[in-house]
Order: structure tokens, then C-alpha cells, then sequence
């Protein structure tokens, strides 16, 4: 029994001791909900940069937003500058740095997540799901995303979320969705087919369309299908 306290009790100091040299090795700097790590030995440099989270945001551009080199010592890196350098870069959403002992340096960035293309008669920009236009691109990029047009629809985003969302559920593949007099979408379909939707219970409508029975309705054939009068639709052909 002594001999496993013995064990126990050296077992206990080990940990002490390791807890006290990390405690002098590393001190923890806080800043809003993200921690950093810094060391405080002053002959520590800059070994490696580890980059998590990156997918669309180019490696170049987050090296340029660290400004430091390969084996500069890390006592004078400004982690928190380099943080807002990479938040303004256009994709990053959110981003973390850490400077671990022996000079490695860890960025974790979250990237914004693109919903679609919007277009405001003059130039386009990918936005995420809240409508915030996060990139300015060229019209030709991106062409796997739908574009959203029209007066206010951004303001209209959540409202088009929901009948986004039950259209990829059915396998349709929309093209591009037009808000009309601040009021009501109008949908375009890669098979060249419009759909008109009412102002209101826009969803409800497009689910019982899509749900119904049509025999038989050649759809190739149709061009327009106006939904806004209820209970009813007229078809307009090609």
C-alpha cells in the first residue's frame, strides 16, 4: 500500500512541476471569446504556420495578412493585428491565431458559406444565407449558384430561403428568382420554365404545384406557369 502511495505521490509532483514550467513557457492572452497563446522566451522564432479552415480564401492572401517571416521571434508578433488583417480578407467569416511553444503558429479561419448570386443592376456579389454580400465577382464566376434580382430582395432572404430549400428537396434546379414590386418571387428554372408566386403563402403554393398530379401536362412544352390567383393556375406555352 505505501509502495503505491510513493508512486501516487511522484506521480503528483511530476504534473506539479510540468504545470509550473508550461505556466513560465506560455502565457494566455484573452480577447473576446478567442484565446491566443504566446510564449515569453524571447530567443523563440517562428518555425511554422499551420493554416485550418481554408477552402476558397487564397493561401497568398492569408500569408500576406501575417506580415511576418519564417524565423522572426515570436516576442514581437502582434497576433491580435494579425487576427483583424485576416477578418477583412473577403472570405473569412471569423478567424483565430495561436502561437504555440517551440514558434508554430496555428490559424483556424470559418469561412463564409455562399447561398447564392445577387445582382443589383449593376455589379454581382456572392451572399451567404443572411443576404450579406461578403464578394464583389465577375458575372460568368460561380455559375453553380442561382441569382437573386429585383427591388428589396434581400430584405425578402428569409422568405426565399424556405422555397429554396423545398426546391432542392424536389431535384429542381433553379436558375434565378426575381423579386416583383417588392411583393412576391418570380422563379426561373434551367429547363427554361417561370413560375409566378403569389405575394402571399408563397410556400404553401409552390409545395402543392410541385406535389400535384400532371398527367396530363407536357411541361417541355410550357413556358409560364402563373400561380397567383388562388386555387388556380394558367399555363402559358412556348
Amino acid at each position: 500500500m505505501i509502495k503505491y502511495l510513493k508512486i501516487l505521490l511522484v506521480f503528483i509532483v511530476i504534473i506539479f512541476i510540468s504545470l509550473i514550467f508550461f505556466k513560465k513557457e506560455v502565457i494566455f492572452l484573452y480577447l473576446k471569446d478567442d484565446k491566443y497563446a504566446f510564449t515569453d522566451n524571447k530567443e523563440t522564432t517562428l518555425n511554422e504556420v499551420w493554416v485550418t479552415g481554408l477552402n476558397n480564401e487564397l493561401k497568398e492572401n492569408i500569408i500576406k495578412a501575417v506580415k511576418y517571416n519564417i524565423g522572426d521571434y515570436v516576442n514581437i508578433i502582434n497576433i491580435k493585428r494579425i487576427k483583424e488583417r485576416i477578418d477583412e480578407l473577403n472570405w473569412i467569416k471569423s478567424s483565430k491565431v495561436i502561437i504555440y511553444p517551440h514558434g508554430i503558429m496555428e490559424i483556424i479561419v470559418e469561412e463564409y458559406i455562399p447561398f447564392a448570386i445577387y445582382y443589383d443592376t449593376e455589379k454581382y456579389f456572392l451572399i451567404n444565407k443572411n443576404g450579406y454580400k461578403f464578394i464583389e465577382i465577375y458575372k460568368k464566376q460561380y455559375q453553380n449558384f442561382f441569382e437573386i434580382t429585383g427591388k428589396d430582395s434581400l430584405d425578402a432572404i428569409n422568405n426565399l430561403k424556405d422555397l429554396v430549400y423545398y426546391i432542392y428537396s424536389s431535384n429542381l434546379n433553379l436558375d434565378k428568382a426575381t423579386r416583383i414590386d417588392s411583393r412576391r418571387w418570380d422563379l426561373y428554372f434551367k429547363n427554361d420554365m417561370h413560375i409566378k408566386l403569389p405575394a402571399d403563402n408563397s410556400l404553401s403554393v409552390l409545395k402543392k404545384f410541385i406535389n400535384f398530379d400532371y398527367n396530363n401536362i407536357e411541361f417541355k412544352n410550357i413556358n409560364i406557369i402563373d400561380l397567383r390567383i388562388p386555387d388556380r393556375m394558367i399555363l402559358k406555352y412556348k
